[in-house]
């Protein structure tokens, strides 16, 4: 009959129990971190996507018209002295307004559509 059995292996310190070191996950690097970051984590799936998309086109247009106001008094001012400004945020305006308020028509009338067929 043989020994075939092995101690364990003993560290610096005594121990005869060892742990597999923790390797962190390694991500992938991509495009913009497309590839490392799924599209349904950011936005969400189904109706959350649905409405993530909105509140981004929403945001996203908000911040966009007012950036082209800003611009566009400075250069006014510049120029003008500030003559035109009622008229270029009437014409900014009437190119943001018709996109936001439809955005906002969609989310808020489907949100009705919902209540009301559910009773």
């Amino acid at each position: 009959m043989t020994n075939r059995v092995k101690a364990p292996p003993v560290d610096s310190q005594g121990n005869t129990v060892t742990t597999p070191q923790y390797e962190t996950p390694k991500s992938k690097s991509g495009f913009f971190n497309f590839i490392s970051s799924p599209f349904a984590d950011v936005i969400g799936k189904g109706d959350q996507a649905k409405d993530s998309v909105v509140w981004y086109l929403i945001t996203r247009m908000v911040r966009v018209s007012v950036l082209f106001i800003l611009i566009l008094f400075a250069i006014d001012v510049w120029k003008n002295d500030g003559k035109n400004c009622l008229d270029i945020l009437k014409q900014v305006w009437a190119v943001f307004a018709p996109v936001i308020t439809l955005a906002m028509g969609y989310l808020f009338g489907k949100r009705e559509r919902e209540g009301v067929s559910k009773e």
